[in-house]
């Protein structure tokens, strides 16, 4: 803008000077001409000006879009440099001739090399000639299909591991849509794959506990009418040796049989838990004699407690049946002897840890370990032992039912199980029980051994198996109780509604018609307020126990029973003064 002032001045001036010198000089059209072409020529600079100013501007616009052009592609191939590097898969690109053009940070870690070490070298100079071989094939499948080629395989890394990975191979084409290369993105899945096995092995770990429990369930109601009916007989022959040895051998056959059901019950999480605050090291400081006494003389015991051990919420009966089960599973694998050791410990369960497994909860546990130094599992058995039936031992030398049982306990409690076994090394299973959020051991009143009397209260037994029915109705009226029998729930209520008066209802959980045993005690309570209730049933049901464990003030009587059993709490439960 000065300058235009300035250069105005100027023309002024040279006019002024130019209009003068003319008229002196008599040449005063000269001098309007060479006006003229003047301004002419000061016009066409202006405007040259004006378009060499424009014609800037546009260029400076231009090279600052050039520039934050330059800035946004820098950014786009650091963004995406990023995304690759920082990729969890691991990212390689190949030339046709299977050099390598590009490595991200994922490789470099699985392989244990550099980019400097990789780039422009083939598979076969990084590789074993097996895994290199393979890996060509692949790229020639993917570049002669032009589309993308998965595979999934075993990969040996450098530190001696293998994983399990996912490769998907892709044609890489240049501007003219010729091939350029290998694409190759490579994802780990040893943890995924670890998973969904765990998970497998969890649904059919269900599903045989489920089809054992629909089992247990059914043979226990025959075990409870060959029992009940071997005592009715015992009573009736007890003058005859001869036949009072044959029904005494068919009563301690269903006595091994219930025990044998109870373990199927444990292993399928239904059978009946009675968890109380519990001392660890106290229970295994009890076993220790007794589990010398079964291990022998060739084996040693070594116990080895955590001081300040947590408490633990725990069905006490059944811990030691697990912890007895364990030693004698180790036993068995040290036939030339060896050292069974039990720890204990106060760990914490962390999420990364629990999800690995199904149905277990991250949190605080008493870690009970049991080792023995003996012959070790295969891995292909491994993962089978805790299967019910499945046994590596003779014909006749085990049930298979002990790992089971002792599996299910630890599921049903609420905690966890797993073990460790190397061949020739010995095996390590560790029970993990829920620490109790009580700070100390609970005591209750002990109770002495009741006197049966003959009463003749009136109890109203539900139960639609007719010959399991008339074993309690036929023991109780010996006893000189009043028996109203009904043979399901809807039976049931009507002589709950005919006028009589019911001092107990003694009925099986699950009943046919479509109410069960606990809808028929909600409906009895309803018409007699005081009347008191005594469950059966061949196997736990959720409506009597809630997650493994006993509804309070529901009091359970497993079949197969016994006739004292049955007369001994009946009689507790008319005597007692809760309703």
């Amino acid at each position: 803008m000065y300058t235009q002032q300035v250069r105005s001045v100027d023309d002024t001036r040279f006019t002024i000077t130019l209009i003068f010198g003319g008229v002196l000089a008599g040449g005063s059209l000269l001098v309007i001409l060479i006006l003229f072409e003047r301004r002419k020529v000061i016009k066409l600079q202006n405007s040259l000006e004006r378009r060499v100013e424009e014609r800037t501007e546009q260029l400076q616009r231009e090279i600052a879009e050039r520039n934050r052009a330059e800035e946004r592609l820098r950014e786009s191939e650091e963004h995406f440099r990023g995304v690759v590097e920082n990729s969890p898969s691991a990212i390689y690109l190949k030339d046709l001739e299977g050099r390598y053009q590009l490595v991200n940070r994922k490789f470099e870690e699985w392989f244990g090399v550099t980019a400097a070490d990789v780039l422009g070298k083939t598979s076969h100079h990084i590789f074993s000639k097996e895994y290199a071989d393979a890996d060509v094939a692949q790229d020639r499948e993917a570049l002669q299909s032009s589309s993308v080629v998965e595979e999934e395989r075993d990969v040996p890394l450098p530190d001696g591991t293998m994983h399990r990975v996912v490769s998907n191979r892709f044609p890489v084409f240049d501007a003219d849509a010729r091939h350029a290369g290998v694409g190759i993105i490579a994802t780990d899945v040893t943890d995924h794959r670890h998973a969904e096995e765990q998970l497998r092995q969890s649904q059919r770990m269900e599903t045989i506990g489920q089809l054992t429990g629909g089992i247990a369930h059914d043979f226990n109601n025959l075990l409870a009418i060959v029992m009940g009916h071997a005592e009715l007989l015992q009573d009736a022959v007890v003058e005859d040796e001869n036949m009072k040895r044959s029904v005494e051998t068919i009563i301690r056959s269903a006595d091994r049989g219930s025990s044998l059901t109870g373990r199927l019950l444990t292993f399928s999480r239904q059978s009946m838990l009675s968890p109380a605050v519990a001392q660890v090291s106290e229970l295994i400081g009890s076993l220790s004699d007794m589990l010398q006494s079964a291990l022998g003389e060739t084996i040693d015991l070594k116990v080895e407690i955590t001081p300040e051990l947590w408490l633990a919420t725990i069905d006490a009966h059944q811990l030691e049946d697990a912890l007895i089960n364990l030693a004698i599973n180790a036993r068995d694998a040290m036939p030339q002897g060896g050292i069974l050791t039990i720890e204990t410990a106060n760990v914490t369960l962390e999420k990364t840890f629990a999800q690995q497994y199904e149905e277990t909860a991250p949190g605080d546990y008493v870690q009970i370990s049991v080792s023995d130094t003996g012959c070790g599992i295969p891995p292909e058995v491994l993962g089978k032992v805790f299967e019910p039936f499945f046994t590596t031992k003779g014909v006749g030398e085990g049930s298979g039912l002990g790992l089971s049982m002792v599996y299910g306990f630890a599921k049903q409690s609420k905690g966890h199980i797993t073990i460790y076994s190397e061949v020739g090394q010995g095996t390590t299973v560790n029970l993990y029980v829920p620490r109790s959020e009580e700070d100390q051991v609970k005591t209750g009143a002990k109770h002495g051994t009741q006197e049966i009397a003959r009463r003749s209260e009136r109890i109203l037994v539900v139960e639609d198996d007719e010959h399991l029915r008339a074993i309690p109705v036929s023991t109780l009226r010996d006893q000189g109780y009043d028996i109203v029998e009904s043979g399901d729930g809807k039976e049931a209520i009507k002589h709950l509604k005919d006028g009589q008066s019911f001092a107990l209802l003694f009925t099986d959980v699950v009943l046919p018609g479509g109410m069960n045993g606990i809808e028929v005690a909600e409906k009895a309570k309803q018409i007699h307020p005081n009347i008191k209730v005594f469950f059966t049933t061949g196997y736990a049901e959720n409506a009597v126990i809630h997650h493994g464990m006993l509804d309070p003030g529901a009091t359970v009587l497993n079949k197969p029973y016994r006739r004292a059993e049955l007369l001994e709490q009946v009689r507790a439960i008319l005597d007692s003064r809760d309703s």
